[in-house]
């Protein structure tokens, strides 16, 4: 009893209520949605692919909450201690409702394109600067693990490296998605402000991860054994 990880049950009522809202508010949308629901967008920002009015309302909000319920179970799965026991009970909750407020955006952009009142295809995309942001602050505090956070062949090595890979990423993608935010502003170029910042940050934040292993580990010298066996 005394490993059991404290429930973060507040945090579940929080979203399943704003998720059954969101669904309850889509269905009554429907008739006032039109008969062609965009739900893709090619570069330019135009619709390129089209649903009923049904699915186009109900499949985000069902996205977003399967994927928020497999991602609160982890604590039930994950049966480490220690630093990964504290990551449960105290910058979960906090990444949970990051995982549960984006589709919530992009669902309601979608719906405002869809009757007309504000935005078009690209609208959408510079809210993936925000997730980079609010990803930013999590990394930080996320521990070694083989499912979330900078997972490199070289983070994964050992806790030093696990964390200076992290703190790598956290300030690469925070860089990335504040130029993202730009596309606001500038929605003709929403995709190359996001897109382009974005894979300059995954390319640095690698190269950072696989330098700080090298500075442990040079080429002739192997991390320990089971240096990998806590994950």
């Amino acid at each position: 009893m005394a490993n059991r990880i404290p429930s973060v049950s507040w945090v579940h009522l929080v979203v399943f209520g704003a998720y059954l809202l969101a669904i309850a508010g889509s269905l009554a949308l429907v008739p006032t949605l039109p008969e062609q629901f965009p739900i893709h967008f090619n570069i330019a920002g135009q619709p390129d692919d089209y649903s009923s009015p049904l699915f186009g309302a109900l499949f985000m909000p069902l996205l977003g909450l399967l994927g928020v319920g497999l991602a609160s179970m982890a604590p039930r799965w994950d049966r480490k201690s220690g630093e990964r026991r504290r990551f449960y009970t105290t910058v979960f909750p906090t990444l949970l409702i990051i995982l549960a407020v984006f589709p919530l955006l992009i669902h309601a952009t979608l719906l405002a394109r869809a009757l007309g009142l504000w935005g078009d295809g690209m609208s959408a995309l510079p809210l993936v600067g925000l997730l980079e942001l609010a990803m930013a602050f999590v990394l930080p505090h996320v521990p070694r693990n083989s499912a979330l956070g900078v997972r490199t062949p070289w983070s994964l090595a050992d806790d030093d490296t696990w964390r200076e890979s992290q703190l790598l990423g956290a300030r690469a993608f925070a860089v990335a998605g504040a130029i993202g935010l730009f596309g606001f502003a500038f929605p003709a170029a929403a995709f190359w402000l996001l897109g382009g910042p974005a894979v300059a940050a995954a390319l640095v934040t690698v190269a950072g991860s696989r330098a700080a292993y090298l500075r442990r580990y040079p080429v002739a010298l192997k991390p320990p054994h089971d240096s990998a066996g806590g994950l």
